[in-house]
């Protein structure tokens, strides 16, 4: 077993290791009106999905802290899971930062096997990370699943 599990005062924490060379290089958008959604289902292991963003809330009841990344989970529109490392964060702000509930968008994912065998999202620059408002009425979610027939077809069901 890879994983150790240690208690401290803030919490528990999981501690796991991946290969720290085996990363993405830097998001080229940054801004999510030009980005087309993407379920986890979707994910390429390996793949940089450039142009694209995950859409979803961070589901985890506790939060996890490696030795170089905070690990939470992340359900996407359609109900699917996914673990997502975040790298050069401190403790304290994953954990002020990343909440259960939280809704936001990984901008351009990378998908990887990672060293313990498992697979999920690496996100090395805490700017690829963008809070996102999901719709709070029919409306909004009207307007989305509009974009997504344009965009993303797969995701169009999931708003209507």
């Amino acid at each position: 077993n890879h994983a150790q599990t240690k208690r401290e005062s803030a919490g528990s924490y999981t501690l796991s290791y991946s290969q720290s060379w085996d990363k993405k290089a830097d998001a080229r958008q940054a801004d999510t009106s030009s980005l087309i959604p993407i379920r986890i289902a979707e994910l390429g292991v390996g793949s940089s999905h450039r142009g694209r963003m995950v859409i979803g809330r961070v589901s985890d009841v506790d939060g996890f802290w490696s030795m170089s990344s905070g690990v939470f989970l992340l359900e996407d529109l359609c109900g699917q899971v996914v673990e997502v490392a975040l790298y050069n964060v401190t403790p304290q702000h994953f954990a002020s930062n990343f909440p259960v509930g939280r809704e936001l968008c990984i901008v351009e994912p990378y998908f990887k096997i990672r060293g313990d065998g498992s697979a999920g999202i690496r996100v090395d620059q805490p700017s690829e990370i963008k809070t996102y408002r999901l719709p709070q009425d029919g409306d909004g979610w009207k307007l989305l699943g509009n974009l997504c027939i344009k965009l993303c077809p797969e995701l169009a069901a999931v708003c209507y």
